[in-house]
């Protein structure tokens, strides 16, 4: 029993920490729940303005349009319009890198994409039209 400590609080000390202790924790509480979302709608606040957007490439002298769907949240999808035989045949690339592009930014919902190597320059031209759609249907804020 040499070890023995006794302690001695007063009522006052336990009373003035009990009170700061839940002061602080209804603060905390509090700051917490101001930031939080409410729900869905509030956390993901509208980007576009839902529609079909087109965009022109020319090709020695022929139109091709692309053609990019969205709702007020995302990119639903990009396609290639007004391709005719004789244009896909004069530029094998444009159909297949178009496939691999649409499916890549409707999955990253951004043109940020990488490119491949076999078609970079394909690759830049579709991107460029695909920009300029979106940038009709994107909300200034």
């Amino acid at each position: 029993m040499k070890n023995t400590k006794i302690m001695v609080f007063s009522l006052k000390d336990i009373i003035r920490s009990t009170v700061l202790f839940v002061t602080g924790l209804i603060i905390l509480l509090f700051i917490i729940f101001m930031f939080l979302p409410k729900n869905d709608q509030e956390v993901q606040s509208s980007k576009y303005i839902p529609g079909e957007y087109t965009s022109e490439i020319i090709l020695n002298d022929s139109k091709i349009n692309v053609v990019v769907v969205v709702d007020e949240y995302e990119i639903l999808d990009v396609l290639l319009l007004d391709l005719n035989e004789t244009q896909e045949v004069f530029y094998p690339l444009l159909k297949p890198t178009m496939v691999a592009l649409s499916e890549s930014i409707i999955r990253n919902q951004s043109t940020s994409v990488e490119t491949s190597a076999i078609s970079i320059e394909t690759t830049k031209i579709l991107l460029t039209a695909v920009d300029d759609a979106l940038s009709k249907a994107i909300i200034i804020k």
